[in-house]
């Protein structure tokens, strides 16, 4: 144990009855240990929360050029696509990329950061729950800061992380577009669908939708705000549910494109026009809102402009450039198609 009472590489290696560079094999996915060595060390780990110095990998190296990616669920679309986009412009710039999947689970979350962050990771790239939960326990987000304070986390959200550089799309301002759009179109009654209560992502989409709406003199309703989930199923279902009750909405604004292709599927099912029984628009511009029909209204960030935005961050933060708290918006645009 040092100094500050934190484990160290020697007391996991002691514990365990191994080697420390066993534990440095375990940390960098080594596959010459046994599967029991490797359990036994990965559970002292996580009981322990240690992850190694930056001070200790610099004996080794200077810069391992690797950079860390966590995203909630590499099915969805977005996530994939902005992965490519960044890893490939990475690539040309000698990083390697480490990818890794937590399908919302905060403990995996941790995990997979201190996973990242023993491994070397320069910088890590994160979406995920603990960056946007309301109201995070304080047993996990006191893990997340610490690691945080060893390895730079490049947080893609529009929400504050204290101790974390950011990269944010400007919401608002597409989201004000969409309502100039709808109301000058004629459309008086709205709903949102999607999303999570405890996400902090929702409730501000939910939030710059009613102060939009409000500024031209109206508001989306309460019974047809309704939540259910981000992906094409969570669509489909809040979509079953809105068309149970007995009015529906003239327009909905939907959590993600993913979102939306599911509603307007339920919509097809129910034989209602869209946009003539009811328009429809997305968020986030992905391929899927092209290959819907009709075409899914969507409000879009510019892929090319946010990877530049990510890989700009990266270099920054990994290259000691700025102080983490640094923030860069990339702006959203409106794309009418043919579901308004």
């Amino acid at each position: 144990m040092n100094k500050s009472g934190k484990k160290t590489i020697y007391d996991i290696a002691r514990e365990a009855h191994v080697s420390p560079a066993t534990v440095s094999r375990v940390m960098g996915g080594a596959a010459e240990v046994s599967d029991e060595k490797r359990a036994l060390v990965q559970s002292l780990i996580s009981l322990y929360g240690y992850t190694p110095s930056n001070a200790a990998r610099s004996l080794k190296t200077r810069r391992t050029r690797r950079i860390g990616f966590i995203v909630p669920d590499i099915t969805n679309p977005y996530f994939a696509n902005l992965y490519f986009a960044v890893e490939q412009r990475l690539a040309a710039l000698g990083y390697t990329s480490m990818l890794c999947n937590s399908g919302d689970d905060p403990e995996k979350e941790i995990n997979l950061l201190r996973v990242l962050s023993g491994d070397g990771a320069e910088a890590i790239v994160f979406q995920g729950v603990l960056a946007d939960w309301i109201d995070p326990p304080e047993r996990l987000f006191s893990q997340f800061r610490e690691i945080s304070q060893r390895t730079p986390i490049i947080v893609l959200s529009n929400s504050q992380t204290p101790g974390c550089a950011r990269v944010a799309a400007d919401e608002e301002s597409g989201i004000r577009q969409l309502a100039a759009h709808l109301t000058d179109r004629g459309y008086r009654t709205f709903g949102f669908l999607g999303g999570g209560a405890d996400i902090r992502q929702t409730i501000s989409r939910r939030e710059l939708f009613a102060r939009a709406l409000a500024e031209r003199g109206m508001s989306p309703s309460p019974q047809w705000i309704i939540e259910g989930g981000y992906d094409y199923v969570a669509g489909k279902r809040c979509m079953y549910q809105l068309l149970k009750q007995r009015e529906q909405p003239e327009a909905i604004l939907c959590f993600n494109d993913y979102v939306a292709s599911g509603a307007l599927h339920m919509l097809h099912v129910a034989g209602i026009a869209v946009p003539g029984g009811m328009a429809l628009c997305g968020f986030d511009g992905i391929f899927l809102s092209e290959i819907t029909y009709p075409m899914l209204t969507t409000i879009a960030v510019d892929y090319g402009e946010l990877t530049d935005a990510v890989t700009s961050m990266i270099e920054r933060v990994s290259g000691g450039e700025i102080d983490v708290g640094a923030v860069e918006t990339v702006a959203m645009r409106l794309i009418d198609r043919g579901t308004t």
